[in-house]
């Protein structure tokens, strides 16, 4: 009789062992269930609180960490951080990639910079944007919308992401980096003053990309006036926009100087404007006069310009440089240029360029003619770079007046030319001296 009875016993408990073991809890949930903080229920499930300490095997094979229903082969649940991999030489970590060997399934980590070959081919997946929105993307002249919301971008496989907000005021023909604190997740922009688009760009190691765009209405305007061409020859057409905000209205249309100038309509947010075969070359400016119930009545305005008969806006160069090695140059002497290639934010500009030397391909920015202080070291030009002067391009007669030209402010240059037709007095300082017949070109 006991005989039987401890062989009943070792059948029953090997039985009980070959179905769950539990460590530190007597409610195991799965095949192995260790409760590291016995803090589990004796029945029940535990909550997710108490799981946040647990590990178990399933009879799946899965293993949970801080989860007992484990969805995967190890399946980890944390709130940051859940693994942490070394290994790497000289404990380089950061911005790491993990990869699996194709032969052995091993995975492995390797530094980003030790992959070669274009981030494209190498970031699958590549980096995913995120989201941007406005609770209030409206207001007068004067209004401070606050602070943007935003999803975070997905990394993919690239590392940490950097963000950078742009903002566009010509109808997203061209992006400037946001004015203020930019480089943050959630955006918070000045006061504006005029209908600006925004849009955050979201970078790492597998590149750059861009979030949707969020218009900011100002004074019953989505967008400013845009103009496709925004430079025109006599005879020709350029058809104007404005973006206009729901409950605004366009009163008018107009132009001035407005001799040779027609549009086809005063008083619609789409128009068309003609220049006469006989429109005189140069800048006009155009205005457009809303009507909006919150902000009253506002008037907005975009430079055109008349370039001479024959000369082509879409195949204008950005440079002086550009044009000598497209072996377009007809020597020194003055050139349409478009210099942000965009055909609307700098569009048309007439500049004055050396041909001829040191190499060629110079743009001018400034000439300084006279012992004026228009251009000594202190004054504050060179910071604001208020142009003037700008339609005169004589640098040979030291009786002209001194200019900045637009390309001051629009160009970027490899090279810096400063020419002193006249030998100057450096004592103390090229800035501290002014001289006869200097001016500045730069190549780019």
């Amino acid at each position: 009789m006991n005989k039987k009875l401890v062989i009943c016993l070792l059948i029953f408990l090997g039985v009980n062992i070959y179905s769950q073991i539990g460590i530190n809890t007597t409610n195991p949930q799965a095949t192995l269930h260790i409760d590291a903080a016995k803090d589990n229920p004796s029945t029940g499930i535990p909550n997710a609180s108490q799981q946040s300490n647990d590990f178990v095997v399933t009879s799946a094979g899965n293993v949970g960490v801080a989860t007992i229903v484990p969805a995967n082969k190890l399946h980890i649940v944390a709130t940051s951080n859940p693994l942490r991999l070394n290994g790497l030489a000289n404990a380089q970590k950061t911005d790491s990639l993990l990869t699996v060997d194709a032969a052995t399934g091993v995975v492995r980590m390797i530094s980003a910079n030790s992959i070669s070959g274009t981030s494209s081919n190498v970031c699958n997946p590549g980096i995913k944007p995120g989201t941007i929105s406005h609770n209030q993307p409206y207001g007068c002249s004067g209004y401070d919308p606050g602070v943007f919301t935003s999803s975070a971008a997905d990394p993919g496989i690239g590392g940490a992401v950097a963000y950078t907000w742009q903002q566009s005021t010509d109808g997203g023909a061209t992006w400037t980096a946001a004015s203020g604190t930019n480089n943050v997740q959630n955006y918070d922009p000045p006061v504006l003053t005029f209908p600006t688009k925004f849009r955050r760009a979201a970078t790492n190691y597998c590149g750059a990309t861009y979030s949707n765009t969020v218009d900011m209405a100002i004074d019953g305007a989505s967008s400013g006036i845009t103009a496709t061409p925004c430079a025109i020859a006599p005879g020709e057409s350029t058809s104007l926009s404005l973006g206009l905000y729901t409950g605004s209205s366009v009163a008018s249309w107009s132009i001035s100087p407005s001799t040779g100038m027609t549009f086809s309509s005063t008083n619609t947010p789409n128009t068309t404007l003609t220049a006469s075969s006989n429109a005189a070359t140069g800048s006009y400016t155009v205005s457009a006069t809303l009507s909006s119930a919150a902000c009253g009545t506002k008037t907005f305005t975009k430079t055109i310009t008349v370039v001479p008969s024959g000369v082509s806006v879409v195949n204008l160069k950005s440079s002086c440089k550009e044009i000598l090695d497209s072996g377009l140059s007809t020597g020194n002497g003055t050139y349409w240029i478009d210099p942000d290639g965009s055909g609307n934010n700098y569009c048309a500009e007439q500049v004055y360029c050396n041909m001829t030397d040191n190499g060629g391909g110079w743009t001018l920015i400034l000439k300084s003619m006279n012992n004026n202080s228009d251009f000594q070291y202190s004054s504050g030009i060179w910071a604001s770079g208020a142009t003037f002067n700008t339609s005169d391009f004589d640098i040979s007669n030291s009786s002209t007046a001194n200019a900045l030209y637009k390309p001051y402010n629009y160009l970027s240059a490899k090279e810096f030319w400063v020419d002193f037709v006249t030998t100057p007095d450096l004592t103390p300082s090229p800035f501290q001296q002014q001289e006869l017949l200097r001016h500045w070109p730069i190549r780019h």
